[in-house]
């Protein structure tokens, strides 16, 4: 047993092997199961605020050493497989520049792992535990049991809020800046008929600011019900885009992850797969956010003006 030696952060009596333990998800303490469930939460509990993290008092063993020390890197300069205490690549005689390998997986998705049971090479569909937890790093606690209902063809339908709300800004954040792209083009697509009125509006009630030429804003003007028309059908198309999106989200991210991991692994088939390579493509990037607020900007600005010309030339 792995904690067999370790105290009971409850009642502080040595585990054995024939006890059952369990771990806070939060710190890694672990607890006799029935101190566990006596308290209904951890014992260090007052603590979490300081991000305190358990901490074994038993000494490392030398075999965990001896087998860290046999772990396999890649050669910078031949890429060949080499031990990660070489000083020189035994194949080039180039000096090893590599880094330790990073831990495949944090402490806390690790203890998440244990307290449900869930061996993390344990496979789900193409994937590894391991490999997604990786990946998806911000809430992966969340992900996995959507994933882990996806990869076993139990529904393709979750709800996802922020898909709905702002879907560009979900995709972008997630990397999948195909989807990205053309979730702004139709946002900005079914917003024409109202800008065309509103840019009517503006042009018929103040001469500083010309949007249209007076013929244009005339025509708007005259025909506004039938504009006002299509501004709605555009509102009911738009909203039921974001509820498919907002039904079908994460199953689109769980495709997109695959697909992911599936690409790695194919850039890094002549070297050993790590969380580090997972964790660097994947994640949630906050400043993506920013990145697709201006860049429907520029797809709304860039709408406007050929409007602009668009009905100079037709009226």
């Amino acid at each position: 047993m792995k904690y067999k030696g370790e105290k009971c952060s409850a009642c502080g009596n040595i585990f054995t092997d024939n006890d059952d333990v369990v771990v806070c998800p939060d710190c890694g303490s672990p607890h006799h199961r029935q101190c566990y469930a006596a308290s209904g939460r951890c014992a260090n509990h007052e603590r979490h605020g300081e991000k305190f993290r358990w901490k074994s008092e038993i000494p490392e063993k030398k075999s965990e050493k001896s087998a860290e020390s046999s772990t396999l890197v890649t050669c910078t300069e031949c890429g060949a497989s080499i031990q990660i205490n070489e000083v020189n690549c035994p194949f080039c005689g180039a000096e090893c520049k590599h880094e330790k390998p990073a831990d495949n997986m944090s402490v806390k998705d690790k203890t998440f792992l244990m307290f449900y049971g869930v061996r993390p090479d344990s496979k789900m569909g193409e994937l590894t535990v391991e490999e997604m937890m990786s990946f998806v790093k911000q809430n992966s606690f969340y992900y996995y049991h959507l994933f882990r209902r996806f990869s076993d063809s139990l529904g393709k339908i979750s709800f996802n809020f922020m898909c709905f709300v702002f879907p560009p800004m979900y995709f972008a954040t997630r990397r999948m800046w195909g989807w990205a792209a053309v979730t702004t083009l139709l946002s900005v697509l079914l917003t024409v008929p109202l800008m065309l009125v509103y840019m009517a509006d503006i042009t018929l009630t103040d001469d500083t600011m010309r949007l249209l030429s007076n013929s244009a804003a005339s025509f708007i003007a005259q025909n506004r019900e039938i504009f006002l028309t299509a501004v709605n059908i555009c509102n009911v198309v738009d909203f039921v885009m974001r509820m498919v999106l907002c039904l079908f989200g994460n199953w689109m991210y769980y495709i997109f992850t695959v697909k992911s991991i599936k690409r790695i692994r194919q850039e890094k088939s002549k070297s050993p797969l790590t969380a580090g390579d997972l964790r660097t493509q994947g994640g949630l990037l906050i400043r993506n956010a920013l990145v697709i607020v201006i860049v429907t900007f520029v797809f709304t600005a860039a709408a406007m003006f050929f409007m602009k010309e668009i009905m100079d030339i037709i009226i």
